[in-house]
């Protein structure tokens, strides 16, 4: 597959695009907003982690030369990364004041968020790396071992569990 068509298709592929749909979701459907705000928290939590801490490159940007400023694309990234979550978390916590709209941070909340992640990686991902052999996330390259993917698959994980317990967290200030 052609490089051009895995940059038009790759906005929707990501994990990170997925979660703006679930966002989208809560707007109509308020008692999902738990599951957008724990998806967007593994995100940031996952992507700032990634970039700071472990020094890993955005795979889209690495040998790709599109004529895009850098600085417009890491303001894009950082847009992409915390404006959603912040929205999420700022709806949480002000909607736990006003008694007509709260929002339950509980198991079964935590559960459709794992459902989230995982119907993204067998319909989205797996096809999507299938067809083009692109990893999407560095960390899933070829480059990376097995070991590593296996840390990352859970450490996404746990980064699920904090956001519902800090949600939780946040409905109770």
């Amino acid at each position: 597959m052609s490089y051009i068509v895995i940059l038009v298709w790759k906005h929707m592929i990501r994990l990170t695009d997925t979660s703006h749909i679930a966002n989208f979701l809560s707007y109509y459907y308020t008692p999902f907003l738990p599951v957008a705000h724990n998806i967007h928290f593994a995100i940031s939590t996952g992507y700032y982690l990634a970039i700071f801490f472990l020094g890993m490159k955005d795979v889209d940007q690495v040998g790709m030369n599109t004529g895009v400023s850098e600085n417009l694309l890491w303001i894009h990234e950082q847009l992409n990364h915390t404006v959603p979550y912040l929205i999420s978390m700022y709806t949480v916590y002000h909607g736990s004041s006003n008694i007509m709209c709260t929002y339950e941070f509980n198991t079964a909340t935590l559960l459709y968020s794992y459902l989230w992640l995982y119907v993204w990686v067998f319909f989205i991902y797996i096809p999507w790396r299938w067809r083009t052999s692109d990893p999407v996330y560095s960390v899933l390259g070829n480059d990376s071992s097995i070991t590593m993917k296996i840390k990352a698959v859970c450490t996404v994980h746990l980064f699920i569990y904090f956001g519902n317990c800090f949600g939780r967290y946040l409905t109770n200030l």
